[in-house]
């Protein structure tokens, strides 16, 4: 029998690169000239066999986790961050905090099994309604419709888009997904809803009023039995609606009331925000007064960025996220000063 070529996975060469780059010793060097930072991420669903949405490799999270311990970084909540950044940051201590928005119930499941498994503090923010089983997001009705459409392809009119969609496989009901998503949350937000309802309209689809399999939120009652030291829930709104879009007694009851049922629900909820979808044009400065007003000391948002010490503590209620990113390589360049050195020369 001929022997195989396979052979190990090489290194890529940004791999290679970014493994010196982040090196203990360079970096500890590296540090004494920037400010300190802490990285905080953003997750969202997970791969699950049975579920055909596109999310996170479990394997890849749990060994990125063992890779940052073995950097020697500190896994610290998002509270700790926030109150890091206030109080004092440590230029040699490395440290990363971690998120996942929604509140699915598998998304929770399988992250609370990683990141209890490696003792690392996870804020899950959820969206209070979802869970109380009065409407779910906007962005899993997209999916849906894209795995359950009675048709192999489709075109489809999204304002000045006109697309034409396929749906003969997972993949493919992947992808169109991922770019319908794409385009209406490139949308204004007050144009968002407007959107969704014609998707609907196009596919020729009845969406369910309630979660369907595969997309249920975790139940309260569950949520509590998986809350811990180290697994925290947080407010992501009432329904998930873009808030800049809403007027402002709307606005209010989606952060007062997220607030509100997570208070009546959980033991030790985050006192941090996550606003829904987080891009910059979706809060305004009447969301981050209404946040402060109902308690939150801070909150987030899904823009890049690091928590740096004087910068972001001039403004606690637009907070920075990193998208979890879907390599080690990514990954060590966002937790080190690599990424800090390249935003602040490249912008």
């Amino acid at each position: 029998m001929a022997a195989s070529l396979t052979g190990p996975k090489r290194a890529s060469s940004k791999q290679i690169f970014i493994n010196l780059l982040t090196h203990s010793g360079l970096d500890r060097v590296a540090r004494m000239f920037f400010p300190p930072i802490i990285p905080v991420f953003l997750l969202h669903r997970f791969e699950k066999p049975g579920v055909n949405v596109s999310g996170h490799d479990p394997n890849f999270v749990d060994e990125a986790l063992t890779r940052l311990k073995k950097k020697g970084f500190t896994f610290i909540s998002l509270d700790e961050a926030v109150q890091l950044k206030v109080v004092e940051l440590e230029r040699f201590r490395k440290l990363v905090a971690f998120t996942i928005d929604d509140g699915f119930a598998d998304q929770i499941e399988i992250a609370a099994q990683i990141f209890s498994a490696h003792s690392c503090p996870l804020t899950c923010f959820v969206i209070t309604d979802f869970l109380d089983g009065l409407s779910w997001p906007w962005d899993a009705k997209i999916s849906w419709i894209c795995n359950n459409v009675q048709m192999p392809c489709m075109n489809i009119t999204l304002g000045k888009h006109k697309l034409e969609l396929t749906f003969q496989t997972d993949e493919d009901c992947r992808t169109s997904s991922r770019v319908l998503r794409t385009i209406i949350k490139a949308s204004l937000p007050m144009q968002a809803e407007t959107l969704v309802e014609s998707v609907i309209a196009q596919a020729g689809v009845e969406v369910p009023r309630s979660a369907p399999s595969g997309y249920e939120a975790i139940e309260w009652k569950r949520a509590r039995e998986l809350e811990s030291p180290l697994i925290q829930y947080g407010a992501h709104s009432r329904t998930h609606q873009l808030l800049s879009s809403l007027n402002d007694e709307e606005s209010e009851e989606e952060i007062a009331g997220s607030r509100r049922r997570l208070l009546e629900e959980v033991l030790n909820p985050s006192n941090v925000f996550c606003y829904p979808v987080g891009r910059f044009v979706d809060f305004t400065e009447r969301e981050k007064a209404l946040a402060r007003k109902h308690g939150f000391v801070g909150a987030v948002s899904a823009e890049p960025g690091y928590f740096v010490k004087g910068k972001t503590a001039q403004d606690l209620f637009s907070l920075p996220r990193f998208g979890f990113p879907s390599n080690m390589a990514d990954l060590l360049q966002c937790c080190t000063w690599v990424e800090y050195m390249k935003s602040r020369v490249f912008g």
